[in-house]
């Protein structure tokens, strides 16, 4: 059994992008969406606002390392539903 909340969103941090996948349940159809964000704080801020724009309620991502504090400062105020996953 595949267990997907239905607004939620993977990301995949690298060293200068961010790849974020959002994935949307409605009625036993699953919509993708797919996108790239520098890790600049304009593009994560962008990021955080493409979330809330699609309703997203939940967000996994790797530990942030590569970028630092400027992930954590855009999330501030902009979701409650953001955590990190570790590496296995």
């Amino acid at each position: 059994m595949e267990v997907v909340p239905p607004r939620c969103c993977g990301i995949d941090v690298h060293k200068a992008t961010v790849c974020a996948c959002i994935s949307i349940k409605d009625a036993g159809v699953i919509e993708k969406h797919k996108q790239r964000f520098d890790t600049t704080s304009a593009q994560l801020r962008e990021l955080a606002g493409w979330l809330h724009q699609h309703q997203v309620t939940q967000v996994a991502m790797e530990p942030p390392g590569c970028i630092g504090n400027r992930s954590g400062i855009c999330w501030k105020g902009s979701s409650s539903c953001c955590w990190s996953t570790r590496s296995i």
